[in-house]
């Protein structure tokens, strides 16, 4: 008989059951998912610090994802974008095409603060822009401006990590 197996594999003796048990909480561990380490970092591609950004919503008091739909046959240019509070948690698509949407978003970053911004693309007849601000305190606002000839509608956006769409379509 192998002794090895006697001394450490065997359930009788103290180093048996001490590394049966290491075995079985080691595995429970792994399939929760909570293991720390290198088997963690595995599920994401390592990126650049300037590339790495937070998940909206997850760490902050106030988040706002945003959806612009393009309801219209021409593709849409990014124009400009500023944020007056808080930080971009997505960057912002360069272009929308035609009948899709693009989406993005900002957090807070600070103690009891909230977040507010705009943001515009260009189309054939003028600029499409929207604007946010989902504060600390007080309610949430809205905005979208569009040139002659175009409608916007607004759905959704109420709450500390709110999720806002605007369709915009030709009349």
């Amino acid at each position: 008989m192998d002794t090895t197996a006697k001394r450490y594999g065997r359930r009788g003796t103290i180093r048996g059951r001490t590394a049966l048990h290491v075995a079985t909480v080691g595995a429970a561990l792994l399939l929760a998912g909570v293991a720390a380490g290198p088997a963690n970092a595995v599920d994401r591609p390592v990126t650049a610090a300037e590339q790495q950004q937070p998940a909206p919503g997850i760490m902050a008091a106030r988040s706002t994802h945003v959806t612009l739909v393009n309801l219209t046959d021409r593709v849409w240019t990014f124009g400009q974008a500023s944020l007056r509070q808080g930080m971009w948690s997505s960057r912002l698509p360069e272009f929308i095409a035609p009948y899709s949407a693009g989406e993005w978003g900002t957090e807070s970053n600070g103690v009891m603060t909230g977040t507010e911004a705009q943001a515009s693309y260009s189309t054939e007849n003028g600029p499409v822009e929207v604007r946010w601000s989902n504060p600390f305190v007080g309610s949430n606002s809205y905005g979208c401006r569009v040139p002659s000839g175009y409608s916007c509608q607004r759905t959704g956006g109420p709450g500390d990590n709110a999720s806002v769409t605007f369709e915009v379509r030709r009349v």
